[in-house]
């Protein structure tokens, strides 16, 4: 939180809000001068100017732009041992 009234940057904002309307200042803090320089670098590329893409995250950390309920089943469920008295 404390980072984001640094950097002027509210916490609900979007990526692409910070590179169109973010105005770039100097901190004391060479934390904060290093956020500032990843986003000119960011701004320079042009990433605001391409549309969002959804990923999903699959096995082993991975991101793909298709959605598959198995996996994000498997991703949430915590694995339980078979119980022996129950019979269905």
């Amino acid at each position: 939180v404390r980072g984001c009234i640094a950097l002027g940057i509210p916490l609900d904002t979007m990526v692409d809000r910070v590179l169109i309307t973010h105005r770039r200042r100097r901190h004391r803090v060479e934390a904060l001068n290093t956020i500032e320089d990843a986003i000119e670098v960011q701004r320079q590329k042009g990433t605001a100017i391409k549309s969002d893409v959804v990923m999903w995250r699959q096995k082993g950390d991975k991101f793909k732009a298709s959605f598959s309920t198995k996996a994000t089943c498997a991703l949430i469920r915590v694995a339980q041992h078979v119980c022996d008295w129950y019979k269905g």
